[in-house]
């Protein structure tokens, strides 16, 4: 194995230079070695997407979320409703207490009261004149009115706000998506630094091992002392114990994606490979301005500013007179446009302008305008924050992926310098020459070195998906 090689590599590497050599080629076999890093992903194991889709998908925030956007579709219906000229359709019935009808006067009348014309030398006689009281009264009314002026002035600012808002509203389902999507990848890349960090510590417990039963060969053959052993078992039990926390770090990681996946079982397979990124095409400065052109948080932003230029409109109609159009058809029992009144069902219609304007609407506009600048205020001031937020969640991003490039090469190198110091102090061990505490500490160092060349591959990952969920590629 090279210096330059990524792949972390645990091998046993033993000499038959001392009697004890052929016992420790039987126990670890040079050829035995994990390539954990720059392995093929297993067939039907756990990918990125699976989780980041399943995450996204049952969120409970993301479906808060679109409940918003269904709330703001529903303004833009009820927007488009206000198009529609008012028109009020009405029923009624009274019964009237009875009155003493009021006698208009006295009119001289034939006695026979017999129609047509009055002959001469006929006998008249005064009859009281009154009109009828009707004291049950039936009416259908159908009223009808087109607000001309609003149209203009209200309705189309107010549909105009209410798209705005729902194209806002959905631009947050968006930023919810990616975050939920970061977090997802994030976790997901967690419980792959612990399946394979358990996989490392599982071969450091086995040098462990192998090293404990070299220890205690070399003292019954009395070349070594009771200590060489006891430091051995501790070693033993250190990478023993390294074992089971990893476990439980991959246990957690693996409860958390299943609790968020809204699942009950997880393939226990690796489905992505830990391939080496290609970040050299990777620069900072466009890597912001797409940012700056596609990041949904900017979008909402924008949308929210339209839908108050909107609203703006809205409040200085109160500064215009109200024009309607206004009918309306009556059938009563009686009519009240019909003297004297009859007991009978008669149709009217009546049609008109009217204005109206009212001095309290124009008072409050110029406290609703003050109001209104200071949001658009607000939301420039927010806008201009993001602005900063996003070119530093780029630039923290870029930074982490250069700089888990950087310490993959640092690491490799380091993980082939220790696992050519261990394999150096193993063959001195087992000639019986050198201290146990020397192969140890090559033994830590590979183990150590082994998990941190583990930790800059994941990093790497995570700060990739950092910059694609940054710029929203």
């Amino acid at each position: 194995m090279s210096r330059r090689s990524l792949s972390v590599s645990i091998s046993f590497v033993a000499l038959s230079l001392s009697p004890l050599g052929a016992h420790a080629q039987e126990v670890a076999d040079p050829t035995v070695e994990v390539d954990l890093l720059t392995r093929e992903a297993a067939p039907g194991g756990l990918r990125v997407r699976d989780v980041v889709d399943a995450v996204v998908h049952t969120s409970f925030e993301r479906q808060a979320r679109l409940v918003e956007v269904e709330a703001a579709r529903a303004e833009i219906d009820r927007a488009n409703l206000l198009f529609v000229p008012r028109v009020g359709l009405s029923a009624s019935y009274t019964r009237l207490s009875p009155i003493d009808a009021p006698v208009l006067g006295v009119i001289a009348a034939p006695a026979t009261q017999t129609p047509g014309l009055i002959a001469p030398g006929t006998p008249l006689v005064g009859v009281p004149f009154s009109f009828p009281v009707i004291l049950d009264q039936t009416a259908f009314r159908a009223q009808l009115a087109v607000p001309v002026t609003d149209y203009f002035l209200r309705v189309l600012p107010a549909r105009d706000a209410s798209e705005h808002g729902a194209n806002a509203a959905q631009a947050m389902v968006e930023v919810s998506e990616a975050r939920l999507a970061l977090e997802a990848e994030t976790l997901y890349w967690s419980w792959v630094r612990a399946e394979l960090g358990i996989e490392v510590a599982q071969r450091a417990a086995a040098q462990a091992q192998a090293h404990l039963e070299d220890a205690q060969r070399l003292m019954s053959a009395g070349l070594v002392t009771r200590s060489d052993v006891a430091r051995a078992e501790a070693q033993r039990a250190q990478m023993q114990e390294l074992v089971m926390t990893t476990e439980h770090a991959r246990d957690a990681a693996r409860d958390r994606m299943r609790t968020i996946m809204h699942v009950d079982a997880l393939p226990t397979a690796i489905g992505e490979s830990l391939a080496q990124l290609d970040i050299n095409t990777v620069d900072l400065e466009e890597s912001v301005a797409r940012a700056y052109g596609r990041r949904a948080e900017f979008v909402a932003i924008r949308e929210q500013l339209a839908a108050l230029e909107a609203q703006r409109t809205l409040q200085d109609a109160a500064l215009f007179p109200r024009v309607d159009l206004v009918g309306e058809a009556l059938l009563a029992n009686p009519n009240p446009r019909f003297i004297p009144q009859t007991e009978r069902f008669d149709f009217t219609w009546a049609v008109g302008a009217q204005a109206s304007w009212q001095l309290t609407d124009m008072l409050n506009v110029a406290p609703q305008q003050r109001s209104l600048d200071a949001r658009l205020a607000s939301l420039e001031a927010q806008r201009e924050t993001a602005r900063e937020g996003v070119r530093a969640e780029v630039v923290d991003a870029h930074r982490a992926l250069r700089d888990a490039a950087s310490m993959i090469t640092s690491r490799a190198s380091q993980l082939a310098s220790a696992q050519e110091t261990l394999a150096l102090a193993q063959n001195v061990y087992r000639e019986g020459r050198g201290t146990s505490l020397v192969v140890i500490d090559a033994q830590t160092l590979v183990a150590r070195t082994s998990l941190d060349l583990l930790q800059a591959r994941i990093d790497a990952r995570i700060a990739h998906a950092r910059l694609l969920r940054a710029t929203q590629r």
